[in-house]
């Protein structure tokens, strides 16, 4: 005959809750497992990200400092303060770029690089002109 062990509801019960226990410990394992690396994967990008930054904006404050400098360089007040000045009409502030545009008596202003001259145009003298070429035989 054949004889069959019959479990008692209780031993089922017991065993199927073992079964649910460890199913649930290895689920909350895996979950952790996958959390901790999600967060490692996390971490890793920002420094990426962190770095790309970083190099991004040392990048572009050396092209500022670049173009700051080629400013600076080309500057009026740094023309000036090698020793040149800007000449203006006194009236109405408009550059003066020839003798030729102002007579005696004429009004002018004079910045330099520490300041600003007012003065009264006593005479202009033109600028002597260059011989002219001898014609070739």
């Amino acid at each position: 005959a054949l004889h069959l062990e019959a479990r008692s509801p209780r031993r089922l019960l017991e065993g199927t809750e073992e079964r649910l226990r460890r199913a649930t410990d290895d689920l909350h394992d895996g979950m952790r497992r996958r959390l901790e690396d999600l967060a490692a994967e996390a971490a890793d990008a920002q420094a990426e990200m962190d770095a790309s930054v970083h190099d991004r904006l040392e990048a572009l404050e050396q092209r500022l400092a670049l173009g700051a400098e080629g400013l600076d360089a080309r500057s009026p007040l740094r023309v000036l303060a090698r020793g040149y000045a800007v000449v203006s009409r006194g009236e109405d502030g408009r550059p003066v770029r020839s003798a030729a545009e102002v007579g005696p008596d004429d009004r002018l202003r004079v910045r330099l690089a520490d300041g600003e001259l007012r003065v009264r145009v006593e005479e202009t003298v033109p600028e002597p002109q260059a011989p002219p070429e001898p014609l070739a035989p």
